[in-house]
Order: structure tokens, then C-alpha cells, then sequence
């Protein structure tokens, strides 16, 4: 809108105001050549009507500028408002086909339990799945096979692949044994989301050995009702897979190098309840 106003108006008006310029240039040139005092003070005035002419209008243009800068802000404004506000209903909806012909995502709080059906609340919107043989229940943290009768009212669902996740509202020594297993050799299902960890402190025993105190939070930990922080010290030995993206990290010597990275690990399965579990590979990310 500026501009258009700008090419039929701003073109006059700069001709204007440097018709002015050349006029009260030239006068003063003549004022000075004939020593004329008042022509060279003529020329002085024209030229100060052609600044002052020069400043209003530039901040004529500014004041438009603004105006029209105000107005793409509020019309940015509704339709950003437009494109979040969500969609809120009080229907319940089944939305077992959508997950197993579509692979659609739901993710909510388990509500209800009912005869091969789940009922949960995603987005304070109500849904039900139903439960079989093509769409299994599986614990989304361990991977591991679930009975319906095992899910209680407050854990979470999770649709992902060809199954139904379930996140057990779980804390403490319950929680912290299903994030191990998570990273467990026997663990081998499919979608399920790995976990990360932080590598706290190195205790070096010799060359062959070393025992590295790792910290690590539930990878579900926003849905929680309380987010907990763990640490558990793992033993790393001469057989465990130590890599690294810029294979400065290799071997035990070496582990210094994986410091402030993100940690990749498998452990043993059969030594989870040891009080150092075993890591059969430990990767580091390089970040």
C-alpha cells in the first residue's frame, strides 16, 4: 500500500523538492558571483524548504511505514491463531482402524479398562482402541509382550507401529529397572524408542576394565507425574564394544574422550540385577 502511494505521489514530490534544490543552488551561486547578499539569503531560504520539505515527508513515509507494519502484525496474529486453535469435542471416538489401516499416532491417559478395550484421553479429546491379535498390547519402555490385565487406570498409551504401547505410571526402583531394560541385549522389539545417557564419572581399574557411573531420566519423564533423575554404575571390560563417530573414544583407555557425550549403551541382560550390569557395546555420540 506504501509503495503504490509511494510511485503516484513520492515521484511528484521528489521532483518538487529537487526542482527547489537546483533553483536554490543556483540562486546562491548567482548571489555569490554578483555579491548580492539578498539573492544569496533567497537561496539559503529555498534551500531550507527543501530540507524541511525532505524531513516531513520522510517521516510521512515512516508513519505509513508503521501503520502498515501494524496492520500485517494483527492479520499475521489471526491466522496464526486460526492454524493453532484446536479442535475440541465431547465425542468419543474409536480410533482402532485408524491406527492399524493408517498408522496413525495417539498418545493419552488411560481412563477406563474394558473388556479388549482401552479408553484414554489425548488432547482433551476421548478415545478408544481396541485391543487383538493385530494390534498387541507391549510395554512401550521394555518392549516386552502385555496381558490387559496388567494396565491400571493413569498409565499411558502410546499407538506406534502394529502395537499399543503402554507407559506404566511408575517411579523409584520400578521405574529405574524398566529404563535398564530398555537398553537391554534382550530387547529387541521394534519402534521402541531407545533410551540416552550422560557419562558422569570414569573409574579406570586397568586396561582391561573400568567401572563408568552413567546418569539417565525416563525417556516418557514429561508425561510423569514427577520426572526422575538416575545414576547406576556400569562395568566396562575388554570385551564390551566401545565406538565412537570420531573413533577418538575406542577402548578403556580411551573412554575420557566420550565426556559431555550423549551415551548409546547395550547391557548385558543377564547381569541387570548386578550391582555393576555389564555393557556389552558403549557408544558415543560425539555432540
Amino acid at each position: 500500500m506504501v509503495l503504490l502511494g509511494f510511485e503516484i505521489t513520492g515521484i511528484l514530490v521528489i521532483c518538487f523538492v529537487m526542482i527547489v534544490l537546483v533553483v536554490a543552488v543556483g540562486i546562491i551561486i548567482v548571489g555569490k558571483l554578483c555579491n548580492k547578499p539578498i539573492i544569496t539569503k533567497i537561496g539559503y531560504v529555498l534551500l531550507a524548504i527543501f530540507l524541511a520539505s525532505m524531513i516531513v515527508y520522510g517521516i510521512y513515509l515512516l508513519e505509513e511505514l508503521n501503520k502498515e507494519g501494524e496492520q500485517n502484525k494483527i492479520g499475521t496474529n489471526e491466522v496464526q491463531n486460526m492454524v493453532v486453535e484446536p479442535i475440541k469435542t465431547d465425542m468419543q471416538t474409536d480410533i482402532t482402524d485408524l491406527v492399524k489401516n493408517n498408522g496413525r499416532y495417539f498418545k493419552g491417559k488411560v481412563t477406563k479398562i474394558g473388556e479388549n478395550e482401552i479408553t484414554f484421553v489425548s488432547e482433551k479429546n476421548e478415545h478408544v482402541i481396541r485391543i487383538g491379535e493385530d494390534l498387541p498390547l507391549i510395554n512401550a519402555r521394555t518392549g516386552k509382550s502385555m496381558m490387559q490385565e496388567e494396565i491400571k487406570i493413569g498409565d499411558f498409551l502410546d499407538t506406534f507401529g502394529k502395537h499399543v504401547g503402554i507407559i506404566r505410571n511408575i517411579s523409584g526402583e520400578e521405574l529405574k529397572k524398566e529404563l535398564l531394560e530398555n537398553c537391554s541385549s534382550e530387547n529387541n522389539a521394534e519402534d521402541i524408542i531407545g533410551n540416552s545417557f550422560d557419562l558422569i564419572e570414569i573409574e579406570k581399574i586397568n586396561s582391561e576394565k573400568a567401572l563408568v557411573t552413567l546418569e539417565f531420566m525416563d525417556i516418557y519423564g514429561e508425561m510423569m507425574p514427577k520426572n526422575e533423575t538416575f545414576r547406576v554404575k556400569f562395568e566396562v571390560n575388554d570385551k564390551t564394544e566401545i565406538t565412537s563417530k570420531s573413533r577418538l573414544c575406542h577402548s578403556i583407555d580411551t573412554l575420557e574422550a566420550a565426556r559431555g557425550n550423549i551415551i548409546d549403551i547395550t547391557i548385558d541382560a543377564s547381569t541387570l540385577e548386578k550391582e555393576n550390569p555389564v555393557l556389552i557395546s558403549f557408544s558415543a555420540t560425539d555432540n
